[in-house]
């Protein structure tokens, strides 16, 4: 029997800095949890069936912020629903509401860089390169089949 699984999907709004037209979103894969059909919200239920059914180019066409990141792993730049691009990123991730007390960081920097520290977005993300309690693995892996008899 074939089974799959991908990395859970954060997805952050990024502040504007500047005049580009449109929202840009940042869509980090990470684990733990790797989702299953188990453990699956509707969506990642919907594009697992999908995976399965070998039907995965309408998922990613209709919901690409969830798709591009649970097939392929990293960190995924959006422009509104429109992949800009793709990274892959070694260290640990936090999310969290309101404020951030640590180092601010400018989206570019992070970028271009392995910068610890916030990024400017809605709700903050945190990026550290050091294994810390409560963070999470950045997966630039993405999409596993994991083959089996039950």
């Amino acid at each position: 029997m074939k089974r799959i699984v991908i990395p859970k999907i954060i997805e952050v709004k990024l502040k504007k800095r500047n005049l580009a037209e449109g929202e840009f979103f940042i869509t980090i894969s990470s684990i733990p949890p790797l989702i299953t059909m188990d453990n699956a919200d509707e969506m990642e239920r919907k594009l697992l069936v999908s995976i399965i059914e070998e039907k995965k180019e309408e998922v990613c066409v209709s919901y690409p912020r969830l798709c591009y990141p649970s097939l392929y792993g990293g960190v995924f730049i959006f422009r509104e629903d429109e992949p800009v691009m793709r990274l892959e990123k070694r260290g640990y991730i936090r999310v969290q509401e309101g404020t951030n007390e640590e180092k601010s960081i400018r989206v570019e920097d992070f970028l271009n860089t392995d910068m610890e520290g916030c990024i400017d977005s809605t709700p903050s993300v945190c990026f550290s390169r050091e294994r810390r309690p409560g963070l999470k693995w950045i997966d630039n892996i993405g999409l596993r089949y994991i083959m089996g008899i039950r």
